[in-house]
């Protein structure tokens, strides 16, 4: 009987433990691709914001030589 409660307890305890560890390592991997996207999405907004400045530059050459 004490054997069987050893090995119930000793089985909660290690699916608890591997639960939190689960959690704990999605956390971790969940929070390193959501700074990738954050990084990434600068990045081609930095791009798009100097194409728009060179747009204008452009523009505002054409309208000048008008």
């Amino acid at each position: 009987m004490d054997t069987i409660i050893i090995v119930v307890i000793t089985a909660v305890i290690s699916a608890g433990v591997a639960l939190g560890l689960y959690f704990l390592i999605r956390n971790v991997i969940l929070k390193k691709k959501s700074n990738q996207i954050i990084k990434n999405a600068e990045i081609e907004g930095e791009s798009i914001k100097k194409e728009k400045i060179f747009q204008a530059k452009e523009k505002f050459l054409q309208l000048k030589s008008e």
